[in-house]
C-alpha cells in the first residue's frame, strides 16, 4: 500500500516550518491555531510514514526527510497553482 500524497496546505505549512523555524509562527502565518497546526502536520508524517520535523520548546527543524519535501515541494508547488 503506498502513502497519499500530502495536501497543498500541508506541504506550505512545512516550507512555513523551514522558513520560520517555529510551528506556532508558521500557524500564525497561515492563520490557523498552532495546535490545528501540530495535528495537521502530524496527520502528514502518519501518512508518509516519515518524522519531518523535530519540535522542541526552542522552536521546529525540518528533519533529513522533511527537507526533502519541502525541496519536492518546492519544485511542484509552481505546477499546481498554475
Amino acid at each position: 500500500m503506498s502513502a497519499s500524497p500530502p495536501d497543498l496546505g500541508s506541504l506550505q505549512l512545512l516550507t512555513l516550518v523551514a522558513e520560520l523555524g517555529s510551528l506556532g509562527r508558521a500557524a500564525e502565518r497561515m492563520g490557523i491555531s498552532q495546535p490545528a497546526a501540530s495535528k495537521r502536520l502530524t496527520q502528514m508524517e502518519r501518512r508518509l510514514g516519515l518524522t519531518l520535523v523535530n519540535r522542541d520548546t526552542r522552536g521546529s527543524v525540518l528533519t533529513t526527510e522533511g527537507k526533502a519535501a519541502c525541496q519536492w515541494s518546492g519544485v511542484c508547488w509552481p505546477k499546481w497553482t498554475h
